[in-house]
């Protein structure tokens, strides 16, 4: 059985992902993880759904990293606007692979 979700809510002393990268994670819940400085690694995962509620180390460099996973289609915990600019962009990459 794969691992394809990953609660990591409140998990104060997280500072990276390190560790998890290329994993078929489609749902990865890091809410409340005030130490997280980086969603580095994530680029490679098959996610759909992520929550980054509450993660203030997080940099706009982790929002462009979100740009680039294409079947990326729930984002939590960011502004509205952040958030459309990312959707956006996930909803281009689908589009352009598609063709």
């Amino acid at each position: 059985m794969k691992l394809t979700e990953l609660n990591l809510h409140k998990c104060l002393k997280l500072t990276s992902l390190a560790g998890i990268e290329g994993m078929p994670i489609t749902t990865l819940n890091v809410h409340s993880c005030r130490s997280l400085r980086s969603l580095k690694g994530v680029e490679g995962m098959p996610l759909r759904e992520i929550d980054i509620t509450d993660c203030p180390n997080l940099k706009r460099i982790d929002h462009k990293r979100l740009m680039r996973i294409p079947t990326l289609e729930i984002v939590n915990g960011l502004d509205d606007a952040a958030t459309l600019r990312i959707l956006n962009a996930t909803k281009k990459l689908r589009d352009k692979q598609k063709k």
